[in-house]
């Protein structure tokens, strides 16, 4: 899914840490990759591409999908994901959730704030360091949570029928393979991958 922002507080361009590549020179650089890169995808010339591409248009539907078979628990995917979090990590902090759902800690403390008002979560002082505040969830909050998981189950077995032998097996494999790639080297001028000979 791509990150969350909550309902409470939409995300905006200040919120977003400008980089090299916001630069009038990144942006045409990027803009020259982006034109090279999807005037081959569909024939798939090009690998990464076409992997890439094709994860990202998944993820999407999967994700609108989802929103629209819990749209009647009120909540958010961001909402979703955070309640889910502490219902399935005892004594999580709020750091450890920033760091989890790389969220920031403005747009976390205004998704926090919402569910304790819908009587789903509570923050505390953490037992194991009073300096830090834990989240732990109520008893409706696990039940919203157990109701969301059956529902994504339900899609999952949904995606899962529509899979031949072998296609999620196939999937993992290359999702491994890319995850093994050495990591690109960055210039350091727009932030985009440096060409290799």
């Amino acid at each position: 899914m791509p990150p969350p922002e909550s309902a409470d507080t939409p995300a905006t361009a200040a919120d977003t840490p400008a980089t090299a590549a916001d630069t009038p020179a990144g942006v045409r650089r990027h803009a020259r990759h982006s034109r090279r890169c999807n005037s081959r995808c569909f024939d798939g010339e090009n690998l990464m591409c076409t992997i890439l591409g094709t994860l990202q248009r998944a993820a999407r539907e999967y994700g609108r999908r989802f929103a629209e078979r819990t749209v009647e628990t009120g909540l958010t995917t961001p909402e979703i994901l955070a309640l889910r979090y502490v219902v399935e990590n005892d004594d999580a902090t709020v750091a450890d959730m920033r760091s989890a759902l790389a969220m920031s800690a403005s747009t976390l403390s205004s998704l926090l704030a919402r569910l304790e008002r819908l009587g789903y979560v509570r923050r505390r002082s953490a037992r194991r360091d009073r300096r830090s505040v834990e989240v732990v969830p109520t008893q409706v909050g696990r039940g919203v949570a157990s109701i969301v998981t059956e529902i994504q189950l339900d899609l999952e077995a949904d995606v899962r029928g529509l899979l031949l032998p072998g296609d999620f097996e196939a999937f993992v494999r290359i999702a491994d393979a890319v995850a093994e790639l050495e990591p690109a080297e960055i210039d350091p001028r727009d932030g985009l991958p440096l060409a290799t000979a």
